[in-house]
């Protein structure tokens, strides 16, 4: 409670004084820029998260290496089921469908690749940003092509494959993390070439 009585005053108890005489051109507004910014680092001094220790955050930031392997697993395990059965499946009809759609249909081949083996790579965490760029685009393919001219304001129709679009893309910026073949393999290779 003392505390935090001091955060909520340390804008009176800790403003230095600003002289209220003249300052020829603009010393007055310097003299007040100056105030303020020990005002607001009395502030941060004493606020509860300005400590390094014991951060509420801190537990939640260990377990960073946890949601990337979380979101490519559930990205993976997505796209092997859509891919599978374009590639060992219902290949005849997939073909007919995106034939309908106005694709050759030759895509299906395509997208079924994309899709299985680029899910494959997401869960194993190797060549991710690859992969979830492959698998990104397509997915913009798709929303542009097929779900937008039924209506931009429909957003039921391409809320999903737009939810997959872009947790692939934020794979494909942000990497796999510690939990993967990236890191393992890609890291031993830097480092055996900053020791040579």
């Amino acid at each position: 409670m003392e505390r935090m009585s001091r955060v909520m005053n340390c804008g009176v108890r800790s403003r230095p004084e600003i002289h209220s005489t003249p300052f020829p051109g603009r010393g007055r507004e310097a003299a007040r820029s100056s105030a303020l910014k020990k005002i607001l680092l009395e502030c941060r001094r004493h606020a509860p998260l300005g400590n390094k220790k014991g951060r509420p955050m801190d537990f939640l930031e260990k377990l960073k290496p946890l949601g990337f392997l979380l979101l490519r697993c559930a990205l993976g395990i997505i796209f092997i089921s859509h891919g599978f059965p374009k590639l060992f499946g219902q290949t005849a009809n997939w073909l007919e469908g995106f034939s309908r759609m106005g694709f050759p249909p030759y895509f299906a081949y395509i997208a079924g690749v994309v899709e299985f083996f680029g899910g494959c790579l997401l869960i194993a965490g190797l060549f991710t940003r690859v992969a979830g760029l492959l698998i990104a685009g397509e997915m913009a393919v798709a929303i542009w092509k097929v779900h937008l001219p039924q209506g931009i304001y429909v957003v039921k129709n391409y809320e999903f494959p737009m939810a997959l679009c872009a947790a692939a893309f934020t794979l494909a910026t942000v990497g796999a993390g510690v939990l993967s073949l990236d890191h393992a393999i890609f890291r031993r290779k830097t480092k055996v070439r900053t020791k040579g």
